[in-house]
């Protein structure tokens, strides 16, 4: 039987719609996010009954080990994206211990394959290099958010079970565009912040980006194939950000002035939150890290799935 992780997140939810046509374990947290995503699938065609819940939290070992009885297949998307300085210790807790956890299980239950939903955080990224595959080599000396750390020993975790006899496959998706009812997709945070704004602002940054559809289809392609020991950038392609963004203001029929970002502006604002949150007036958000992230201007390569699943497409995003 299949286990999902973080069945009521975004990508867990829609790979739990397109598997629930046979018997499949939901892993949840809260009760309010699981009425959700059941309101949902009663205006699809899910078959709810289909669903088993098990409420679990990655981190509780004793309800995890109960979770995994009868499973034979795991898909990992639970996790916690942020990318504020304050959020350092639950990224680690979730995305690291969490996924050690899971593995572990996956060990100990001699469980056939793990499929895990990572990220292109993750990924490395070598000087003088634009363009970014899976062989990239990590680099220490590059300031990174604390989420792009976590997910990087997420999978320092998943490869130690490949060395330990796990059969396993790692996906790093770019951003995941798609509608979805829940309200805190990448998408729905950015129409949110471009409909709330008096301006909408950009920075000169570039990023991979593909449809969520194409991430659900690929992690069940690769699960029910003979792939393994392998790590897939799943990106359809690379935009822009002042493209993503008037690509949506379009679709929002939203006619305010798009302005740039400046470097210098946010650095000057980066001092002001670390003096702030040193007097504990407000949580730290911002980063070197996440500054450099956002005007990134690297692209993903995501080229290699194609050649291992010959007949998969990218939707257009």
């Amino acid at each position: 039987m299949v286990l999902i992780t973080g069945s009521t997140g975004f990508v867990g939810m829609n790979l739990l719609q397109k598997l629930s046509k046979t018997k499949v374990v939901a892993l949840y947290r809260s009760e309010r996010k699981k009425r959700l995503v059941e309101d949902f699938f009663k205006t699809t065609n899910s078959r709810i009954e289909n669903i088993i819940w098990r409420k679990s939290d990655i981190n509780n070992i004793i309800c995890l080990e109960e979770a995994f009885d009868g499973i034979t297949h795991v898909y990992h998307c639970a996790g916690f994206i942020s990318f504020s300085n304050s959020d350092k210790e639950k990224l680690y807790k979730i995305n690291i211990r969490g996924t050690a956890n899971i593995v572990n299980l996956c060990i100990d239950k001699k469980i056939t394959k793990l499929v895990y939903l990572s990220s292109i955080s993750a990924l490395g990224e070598e000087v003088n290099k634009i363009e970014v595959n899976e062989n990239t080599i990590w680099n220490n000396t590059h300031d990174k958010t604390f989420y792009s750390y976590s997910k990087y020993n997420a999978e320092l975790e998943v490869w130690r079970g490949i060395e330990e006899g796990l059969q396993v496959v790692i996906i790093n998706p770019g951003i995941i565009m798609g509608k979805c009812i829940k309200t805190d997709t990448p998408q729905s945070k950015i129409e949110k912040m471009l409909i709330k704004s008096p301006f909408c602002f950009f920075t000169k940054g570039k990023s991979g980006f593909v449809n969520v559809n194409d991430v659900v289809e690929v992690s069940i392609k690769l699960m029910r194939s003979n792939i393994s020991n392998e790590r897939f950038i799943i990106v359809a392609k690379n935009y822009s950000y002042l493209t993503i963004i008037a690509k949506l203001k379009q679709n929002l029929n939203l006619r305010k002035a798009t302005l740039s970002l400046n470097k210098r502006i946010l650095y000057m604002i980066l001092f002001f939150d670390f003096i702030f949150s040193f007097i504990g007036l407000k949580k730290m958000y911002l980063s070197i890290g996440l500054i450099k992230s956002i005007f990134n201007k690297r692209l993903y390569n995501g080229d290699k799935i194609i050649k291992f699943l010959p007949n998969f497409k990218y939707t257009d995003i």
